[in-house]
């Protein structure tokens, strides 16, 4: 069997042996080679080899035994499946596999029994029904099999009269063969026995109890992106132990679930499994014609002798698929090409008229997850952060201070919540001729989420500090942000002060902090100010921060160096009623204890922004940070200390004259 191998983003289990005789042999499928793929050829075959069958019984056997050998012969012979937008009577036809999905059969059936696959893909690849044909086969064919299947309602499982749930196709594909082929089989509620063979299917709905207790050879979750972000969570907990074999399915929505938390991991290395992608530029009904601009050709054909043939602008009409198919050729006389950057067709060009939104495209078409969701953050605007902003920091550790709030040492560790973009001097302090702000999030400290301290330059409007941590509680919080904000030279503070953030602004403040935001309506024109302090944060207000949070970064009025907080971004999406939420508000599983993102640098990194348009915008009466150092800072401050010594030094190298003289 001749086929190009299937995009594997990842090996499973590096330095484990499995067995190399498992699943079935691609490089000896006797009967599958003489299978035709020309639907009007199989049909032939088909009809010519069941009648043969049915009129010889040792013939039948030997057919028999060549479906059990090989799944692919089986499914492009005796195999069925529905598609209810064809016409009437055209409704029921012969699976017959295309290239990508023969490789997609052969990495599933290896992996069944030994490891977790994710499949990332296009819209309607036949990917789920690609995976109950390998169950399907198992169950037929095998003895004492037991495998597992969930989807994120139990109707999509198993529900009478319902032709898109799972257990209605692996009847369908039961009951399209001949007698002698068809196994007698029981269908119950969310089971369907062999009895034959004492193979059996097993439907679980989609809660965090899906499997415990049991244990089975393969477990496939359908459209796994569509899960609730807590059920995904607790399904892929609770399944951990019942298989070896997961194969979680899906196309993407967003990066705030499981599937895409799991995708990341297979893909870096951190899961054990592989990641197998299949997207509609693979398939022969959809990329005819493909072509893209000469810029994305160089990039998805990087080994191609012909890049000085075309500009980036060049339309490139392609011969192969990115993974070396051979692509039909398509008459494009008079054809209007869309130059966009990226991997187009005829068909795709059509598909992409019938969306009303990008991100659907992004979705259902592309296999993009940073763009498949109505993302609050623009990401062009992200990417163009990433590039330009974001370097590694250059200290990771922590702070120390004695009893008195002062800081005492510096500690490199590999380990530390702090990470700098500055180089603390002897005495482990900032820069003490700068001004700063600080912007905080708070946590309840119980490992769910991070608390997070952002600290800027609110001169350059620089972040130049952050502190992270998922186990502080707010009230230590607080006492340590009063040292932090004596350490910054008396910098500005702002924190959410809802629910835990009351109990870290007491602290605070006892520590003596004198430079905060007061309480104002962020909504109305008036903005009028109170005297209670903290941001308090509401859905409309939450809009309003994050809007001009985005603002600052599209007119690059904001320097972010740090990577977790640009990429945390991302989990922002908008909402129907125009509301911006993180990607997991409202639920509970916490699967990385804050190991990940869950948008907290976000609110502190906007918060801080807040705080640099109040310093910059005149809300405390000052021009510049230099006025607030001479306007806010306490007299006997450490802070005024060093303005006044750097005031000295400046006059004692101009000879004495101060600066309004010398201009005069």
């Amino acid at each position: 069997m001749a086929t190009k191998a299937i995009k594997i983003v990842r090996n499973h289990r590096s330095g484990v042996v499995t067995p190399d005789e498992r699943g079935f042999n691609r490089s000896d499928c006797e009967w599958y080679d003489k299978v035709p793929k020309d639907p009007a050829d199989n049909v032939k075959f088909r009809l010519k080899l069941w009648a043969e069958c049915a009129a010889d019984k040792s013939f039948q056997n030997e057919v028999w035994q060549a479906c059990a050998r090989e799944p692919l012969f089986w499914l492009n012979t005796f195999g069925f499946t529905y598609d209810p937008r064809l016409p009437v009577g055209l409704q029921s036809l012969p699976f017959i596999t295309y290239d990508i999905q023969d490789e997609l059969v052969y990495e599933i059936c290896q992996a069944l029994g030994y490891y977790d696959i994710l499949i990332e893909k296009s819209r309607d690849e036949g990917v789920s029904w690609i995976c109950l044909s390998v169950v399907s086969h198992q169950w037929q064919f095998h003895h004492e099999q037991q495998f597992m299947m969930t989807s994120r309602k139990q109707d999509y499982v198993d529900k009478r009269g319902n032709k898109d749930c799972l257990f209605w196709k692996l009847q369908f594909l039961t009951e399209r063969q001949p007698g002698w082929m068809k196994p007698i089989f029981q269908h119950n509620e969310l089971t369907l026995m062999n009895k034959e063979n004492d193979s059996t299917i097993l439907g679980e709905s989609s809660t965090g109890d899906v499997g415990r207790g049991g244990r089975c050879r393969g477990m496939f979750m359908d459209e796994f992106p569509t899960f609730n972000r807590d059920d995904g969570y607790n399904v892929e907990a609770s399944t951990a132990s019942v298989t070896n074999c997961r194969i979680f399915n899906g196309t993407p929505q967003g990066t705030g679930n499981a599937f895409f938390d799991v995708r990341e991991g297979l893909a870096n290395g951190e899961r054990v499994g592989k990641l197998l992608r299949v997207h509609w530029s693979e398939d022969p009904r959809k990329n005819y014609g493909l072509y893209t601009t000469g810029a994305k050709y160089k990039e998805l054909y990087p080994k191609a002798d012909d890049h000085d043939q075309y500009t980036d602008d060049s339309i490139v009409i392609l011969k192969e698929t990115p993974r070396g198919r051979i692509v039909a050729e398509h008459d494009f006389t008079d054809y209007v090409f869309l130059a966009d950057g990226a991997l187009r067709s005829p068909w795709y060009d059509i598909e992409c008229r019938r969306y009303s939104h990008p991100m659907l495209r992004a979705q259902e078409l592309d296999i993009d997850y940073h763009n498949s969701s109505f993302r609050f953050f623009d990401e062009d605007v992200i990417q163009k952060v990433l590039a330009d902003q974001v370097c590694e920091p250059f200290h990771i550790g922590e702070f120390t201070f004695d009893e008195g709030g002062d800081v005492l040492a510096w500690e490199d560790k590999e380990d530390g919540r702090w990470r700098l973009w500055f180089h603390p001097d002897e005495n482990a302090r900032p820069p003490v001729h700068e001004a700063y702000a600080a912007g905080a999030d708070i946590s309840a400290g119980q490992g769910a989420s991070n608390s997070v301290l952002s600290i800027g330059n609110s001169q350059t409007t620089e972040k130049v500090a952050e502190f992270a941590s998922p186990n502080i509680l707010p009230e230590d919080f607080g006492r340590m942000s009063g040292h932090v904000h004596k350490l910054f030279n008396e910098a500005y503070m702002i924190w959410e002060s809802n629910g835990p953030g009351r109990g870290y602004g007491t602290k605070l403040l006892a520590e003596g902090c004198n430079r905060f935001y007061h309480r104002q309506d962020d909504v109305s024109i008036k903005h009028k100010v109170s005297d209670i302090p903290g941001w308090t944060s509401t859905a409309d207000r939450k809009t309003a921060l994050l809007s001009a949070y985005r603002d600052a970064q599209h007119k690059g009025n904001f320097t972010n160096r740090s990577y977790q907080a640009v990429v945390e971004c991302r989990q922002y999406v908008n909402l129907p009623d125009n509301k911006v939420v993180h990607a997991g508000a409202g639920d509970t599983i916490d699967p990385t204890g804050a190991g990940r993102g869950h948008g907290d640098r976000v609110i502190a990194d906007a918060l801080l922004n807040k705080a640099f348009t109040e310093i910059l915008g005149g809300s405390l009466e000052s021009a510049s940070g230099e006025d607030i150092v001479h306007q806010k800072t306490p007299v006997h401050s450490m802070a005024a200390r060093a303005e006044k010594h750097r005031q000295q030094d400046e006059q004692e190298q101009s000879g004495g004259w101060s600066e309004n003289w010398k201009e005069w």
